[in-house]
């Protein structure tokens, strides 16, 4: 009856806060640490994906649970998998309670040895499920991840302490504890990487929502940049032309001495003196110091002063001038 109420679409929001008091939970997770490392939100988010999986079945049977190993990096044995879903399956069903136990077991085994993995472990190396594990079932299970035989059977050495060619349960936990690296090796190869699947959408929301916010604070940024990149245009803009009025009044006198030595006429001298008099120029400085349009206005004028080579001559006065 709770699988069926929590399986109705209404019951999403609170389907955490019915797990955790539903006996099923109580029954299979309260005895164990883990059921303290899920928060309601992942509880939600395992449900909901635990919906997607089963659909109208209510539960993932052996096929469904070994579609999960689908993006693990090792080759599975089939009856590894077999061993893990009936340890967590009920009647060959695995049902929601099983399926949030199992992303429990599948976080990562970097808290250490815990008797919740220890055991499923143990009971997929006991091939017999005679409550030992012999030497042959030791390397087999550790054949599927490590490949130097003689570093398994190192290994089965260590796990045997009393040197009775088999592995009990406390021997098994003692060298899950001392060996980390093969703990979390064994932990990969045995319990699908769901972890993922459990902070997957709490994630992609944190991550959607920093994502606004940098985009935000990039928009802001290009604002700013692009106001200060205008203010800081006119007014390089401003300096440029003061500078050009000055540099252009020292060429615009010696562009008089060449045309006043080089006209052919008095009255020819007389039109280019008037074309370069000197308030032909200085007069759009004023303006181009208040309107960029017309300091590119300026340009354009200076630059018909400054086209051309500058010839200047030794002893030119004010008198070339003409006053």
């Amino acid at each position: 009856q709770f699988i069926c109420c929590c399986l109705q679409p209404k019951a999403a929001a609170s389907a955490a806060e019915q797990l955790r008091s539903c006996s099923i939970w109580q029954s299979q997770l309260c005895e164990s640490h883990l059921a303290q490392c899920v928060t309601d939100e992942q509880l939600d988010e395992v449900y909901r994906d635990f919906r997607a999986r089963a659909g109208k079945k209510n539960y993932l049977d052996f096929e469904d649970f070994r579609a999960l190993y689908s993006g693990s990096r090792f080759e599975h044995d089939v009856s590894d998998q077999l061993a893990v879903f009936r340890a967590l399956a009920d009647s060959e069903r695995l049902t929601l309670a099983g399926y949030v136990r199992l992303c429990q077991l599948s976080q990562s085994a970097g808290s250490g040895p815990d008797p919740e993995r220890l055991r499923v472990l143990f009971s997929v190396m006991d091939e017999d499920q005679s409550g030992t594990i012999s030497e042959d079932e030791f390397c087999r299970f550790l054949a599927n991840f490590v490949d130097d035989e003689t570093t398994m059977q190192n290994f089965f050495a260590r796990a045997d302490e009393d040197k009775s060619k088999l592995i009990y349960f406390h021997e098994f936990a003692n060298f899950c504890r001392k060996h980390r690296r093969a703990f979390r090796l064994m932990c990969a190869y045995v319990f699908p990487q769901l972890v993922e699947l459990m902070l997957h959408l709490v994630m992609l929301r944190v991550q959607l929502l920093l994502l606004l916010l940098l985009l935000l604070l990039l928009c802001l940024r290009f604002q700013l940049c692009v106001s200060l990149g205008l203010r800081r245009s006119d007014a390089e803009l401003r300096m440029l032309a003061l500078r050009q009025l000055q540099l252009a009044g020292g060429r615009a006198q010696a562009w008089r001495v060449r045309l006043h030595r080089e006209a052919a006429s008095e009255a020819e001298r007389s039109l280019l003196c008037r074309r370069l008099h000197p308030g032909h120029v200085t007069r759009f400085a004023p303006e181009a110091a208040r309107s960029p349009p017309v300091a590119a206005i300026l340009q354009d004028e200076l630059r018909l002063l400054v086209d051309g080579p500058v010839v200047t001559f030794a002893g030119a006065t004010d008198s070339c001038w003409g006053g």
